[in-house]
């Protein structure tokens, strides 16, 4: 019989470190997005972030003034991916403020490069009608013997804790409540934090996003200013309200089976699923009736809001940068964004315009955490680490199909109340002022106008024309080839479906599908005069969107 004892399920405390502390993917920003999140949880009004000198050495101070932790809450909170005491709004796996702390001391450079590196970290806190307590940490002796045991919270004035702990509460004492972190820096780390002040508070403002109203946050490396950073909304407060819309998704189960459910009116629509087996689902969303949710519990609901920040202005031209995203957040503070690839595909399709309003049309995605929809989303022990792709795919077309209708309503209300407004009257080649009423009106005047002559015309997809006849009438004929064929638009599967209300927008495609072309004829009669290159671009206009 073997002599072997059995040990059963353990972890490596080295390993331990190793995993969580140096082999992790965090950044300047995640950390202190962590530390941030911790204070928040805290109740703090306010977060501070500065460089001290201490002993000769560089530390990074980092004060807040919450409720404080006492021995026991303090222990608790080492307690790596266990429990903790109290709510929390943001924390999730109890090991994220101290991984924040820790690579911010350099203890991944020294996995690297065997760096000068001690990393010495201490916490302080105290609790209203508590005693003061701290503990203290050496990146440097965690990856040499292991996290169990290694950090244990004392309290000040005991004489267990370190004289370097006595020290610095001596000097930066807690007036009221709260908690005060000292990190030792390498020169390499301080180096960096100076070099990337500007872009850091930059991002904390859009991550830290709605929460900068409760709990203030400030980082001064350079003593330039006050270092507050500014909340800003994701989405412009001052875009009017018909270029404003926001949907409800809730989120249904029975059993492990979820169904999203968007409310227009009194109708509920949900991706639906064809094939279980093979995954298969709807593209577009549907009618679902009441009967058919019997059995299903609510878990929660996603907030969509879209809004569109851009105004129609005739012959105006914009950038073609996509502001597009869908900012995705958690208990008011952004996670992280998505890029959704058929939302981009949407700006390099149909009119100028058109495709304007789709770049410029930004989402956010709200909802209070639970762990049911805190594990749709994904999120995991570093939060911003949230991808599109991994959604529940009726989750993921959900979405696309509500932001693409946002964006319908959009080009709906700017087509009628700023482009038509500004292509109304037109001045015919007559000279009488009138209004062109159809595309087949305006290829009737463009015909009679051009005059007679040889012209030469070639572009990719039309022959070479040798006359004034046969350039008139190949232009009439595209004209009227493109306007028939323009008038027969088939469903397409990237709207709703079975509701006036969520094709609202197919009214106004045929129209859409004409601006172009209406453009380059009404420029061309109002000309008054030959224009050679012009005729050879309304022909490539016409090839393009007629066939």
């Amino acid at each position: 019989m073997s002599s072997y004892v059995v040990q059963g399920s353990k972890t490596d405390p080295r390993g331990v470190v190793k995993a969580l502390f140096q082999e992790n993917t965090f950044t300047e920003l995640d950390d202190f997005i962590e530390i941030y999140q911790n204070s928040d949880d805290a109740s703090s009004k306010n977060m501070k972030v500065k460089f001290i000198k201490y002993k000769d050495k560089n530390f990074l101070f980092i004060s807040d003034d919450g409720i404080g932790m006492d021995l026991e809450t303090m222990d608790m909170s080492l307690n790596l991916l266990g429990e903790t005491k109290g709510e929390k709004k943001h924390g999730k796996f109890n090991f994220g403020g101290k991984a924040g702390i820790l690579h911010l001391s350099g203890i991944n450079d020294y996995l690297q490069s065997k760096c000068n590196y001690r990393g010495k970290c201490i916490v302080i806190s105290k609790k209203s009608g508590c005693e003061t307590v701290c503990y203290e940490m050496s990146g440097k002796e965690l990856i040499e013997r292991g996290w169990d045991g290694q950090v244990k919270p004392v309290i000040i004035g005991s004489g267990d804790e370190s004289r370097d702990s006595g020290s610095l509460y001596e000097e930066y004492p807690i007036e009221n409540t709260g908690t005060h972190i000292f990190i030792e820096l390498t020169d390499w780390r301080e180096k960096k934090l100076h070099e990337i002040e500007h872009d850091l508070r930059k991002k904390l403002s859009l991550a830290c996003n709605e929460r900068l109203n409760h709990c203030s946050m400030s980082i001064c490396f350079n003593d330039t200013d006050d270092g507050l950073l500014k909340y800003t909304p994701i989405l412009k407060s001052d875009i009017i309200d018909e270029k404003k819309y926001t949907t409800h998704i809730l989120v249904y189960m029975k059993d492990t089976e979820k169904i999203y459910v968007v409310e227009d009116a009194d109708t509920k629509y949900v991706i639906k699923s064809i094939c279980e087996k093979r995954k298969s689902y709807s593209k577009t969303l549907q009618v679902i009736k009441d009967k058919e949710l019997d059995g299903y519990e609510k878990k929660g609901t996603f907030i969509l809001s879209s809004a569109c920040d851009y105004e129609y202005i005739k012959d105006e031209k914009t950038d073609n940068l996509s502001m597009n995203d869908i900012y995705v957040v958690r208990n008011g503070f952004c996670l992280n964004k998505y890029n959704i690839p058929k939302l981009d595909k949407k700006t390099r399709q149909g009119d100028y315009y058109v495709r304007t309003i789709y770049r410029n049309t930004k989402s956010t995605l709200t909802y209070e955490s639970n762990d049911i929809m805190d594990s749709l989303i994904g999120i995991n022990m570093q939060k911003a680490d949230i991808k599109f792709e991994k959604l529940d795919k009726p989750l993921r077309r959900t979405i696309e199909q509500t932001v693409i209708n946002h964006a319908n309503k959009f080009i709906d209300y700017i087509h009628k109340n700023e482009y038509l407004p500004q292509h109304a009257p037109v001045e015919t080649v007559q000279g009488t002022t009138g209004q062109v009423s159809s595309a087949e009106g305006l290829a009737e005047e463009l015909a009679e106008g051009l005059v007679e002559g040889l012209v030469q015309v070639s572009s990719e997809g039309t022959d070479e024309l040798s006359d004034g006849e046969s350039v008139q009438e190949s232009v009439q004929e595209s004209v009227v080839e493109s306007i028939e064929e323009q008038n027969t638009v088939e469903e397409s599967t990237e709207y709703y479906s079975d509701t006036d209300s969520y094709n609202s927008a197919l009214a106004s495609n045929v129209v859409d599908q004409n601006i172009l072309l209406e453009e380059k004829i009404l420029e061309y009669l109002n000309s008054g005069e030959t224009n050679t290159e012009l005729v050879k671009e309304l022909l490539e206009v016409m090839n393009k969107y007629g066939k």
